[in-house]
């Protein structure tokens, strides 16, 4: 099939060269918030910041020396530990290289979207991700969540542009099992995409199969240090960390709201190992009692997931509060889930045109639309947040530069025949 061109996108801005100077400014604010606000870790932010410096001076992965866990991906804790090693404790190298992974997030974000729908959705869907404000708030805040959607990006950019060859896959493999190291919700990516090979592109199957499993598998061994490493400190394998059991109980237990909680007092002084199948035995007996209420929690857990967006502003709580005063965590915040908000909305819209064309039952297998389900569905069944969401971001950004096409074309003033238009309509 033939992706949706989006040349119509231009009416919204003239010229690309106001998407151009889009991305610029989104450059030149990510700059103008590392100078001004300062970085002060809190909350899991906070986490990274230890788990670093016990690396670097201990050589333990943990909050003690001498004491290891697995419970969070170690991915980003060894990135800020490679800095803490050769710059000392200093953050403006962490920050420097929050920037760089924002600002190549920008570019593969429009690099995927450009894949998926044409050139000017590319400059579109660039542009959206400069100007999001809290991909420009979390500059400051050491958190894994630009590092990972990087990751994830780019693999989904190999695999839309190397094609289905079986070496495409093993590529794909390596820079997903990166990913993992981040966070380990990555192993299924490859799973993802065989659909929509097989559904959307219809490619056929056990060439897609195979190709499936040998991405799996380099995933598999990219991690198999750090999973020799945990048998070791465990006596079990683990593969990279073990707090699923624990994100899937607060998700699913009598006191749950969905969100956070902290653990029950009967796991404490308690192993890694042992908390874990402890809380994943109690979870699936809550669930098992009333599996009805667990589709229904879980439903309601999926539209949680997607209300508002402003973590990197609390994150952030002290920098904001040194710099600007208290009243400024209000608008910060309102400015970021605006801005959340109008973007879902544009990218909720971008899905129902793709799906609702007339080869509608390939179309729900499109990668934008299966990777936001994917991604979705993890969360949904075990703890939310509107940190959890970010994944989904890219996707949504490039569904919304099809609605955007859509709406442009419409409301023009001049007779437009475009391609994106005859696609939506059909």
């Amino acid at each position: 099939m033939q992706p949706l061109p989006s040349q119509a996108i231009e009416t919204l801005f003239l010229n690309r060269r106001w998407l151009i100077a889009a991305i610029v400014l989104g450059c030149i604010l990510r700059l103008v918030w590392s100078v001004l606000v300062p970085m002060e870790p809190v909350s899991d932010s906070n986490a990274y910041h230890v788990f670093a410096q016990n690396i670097v001076n201990h050589g333990t992965y943990g909050w003690e020396p001498g004491k290891h866990t697995a419970y969070w991906a170690v991915g980003y804790s060894a990135i800020v530990a490679f800095f803490y090693w050769i710059f000392g404790v200093d953050f403006a190298p962490v920050i420097a290289f929050n920037i760089f992974v924002s600002v190549a997030v920008i570019f593969l974000v429009g690099g995927l979207a450009r894949a998926w729908f044409g050139d000017n959705a590319g400059l579109l869907a660039s542009a959206v991700i400069a100007l999001w404000p809290n991909m420009i708030f979390q500059t400051t805040v050491l958190s894994s969540e630009i590092l990972f959607i990087g990751l994830v990006v780019a693999a989904l950019l190999l695999h839309a542009r190397a094609g289905k060859s079986f070496l495409a896959w093993v590529f794909l493999g390596l820079v997903l099992g990166l990913a993992c190291y981040v966070r380990p919700v990555a192993l299924l990516i490859p799973i993802v995409l065989a659909m929509t090979e097989i559904g959307w592109k219809r490619s056929r199957i056990l060439p897609t199969v195979l190709g499936c499993g040998a991405a799996i598998a380099i995933i598999l061994l990219v991690l198999s240090p750090w999973t020799y490493r945990n048998y070791t400190v465990f006596g079990t394998p683990v593969l990279v960390s073990t707090n699923f059991a624990a994100n899937f109980w607060m998700g699913n237990n009598p006191e749950t709201t969905g969100a956070y909680q902290p653990l029950p007092s009967w796991v404490a002084g308690m192993g890694e190992i042992e908390r874990a199948d402890l809380l994943k035995e109690a979870s699936y007996g809550y669930i098992a009692e009333e599996p009805g209420a667990f589709v229904l929690r879980t439903i309601q857990k999926l539209f949680k997931l997607h209300m508002g967006e402003t973590i990197f502003v609390h994150w952030n709580v002290h920098g904001i509060e040194r710099v600007f005063g208290s009243w400024a965590h209000l608008p910060l915040k309102a400015i970021a889930s605006g801005y959340w908000y109008a973007a879902l909305l544009f990218g909720l819209a971008g899905l129902v045109i793709v799906a609702a064309r007339r080869d509608w039952y390939r179309q729900i297998f499109h990668p934008a639309i299966l990777m936001w389900a994917y991604f979705s569905a993890v969360h949904a069944v075990i703890v939310v947040g509107d940190r959890y969401h970010f994944p989904n971001i890219p996707f949504i950004v490039v569904l919304a530069t099809v609605s955007a096409a859509f709406l442009s074309n419409k409301f023009a003033s001049r007779p437009d025949t475009s391609a994106t238009v005859r696609a939506a309509k059909d």
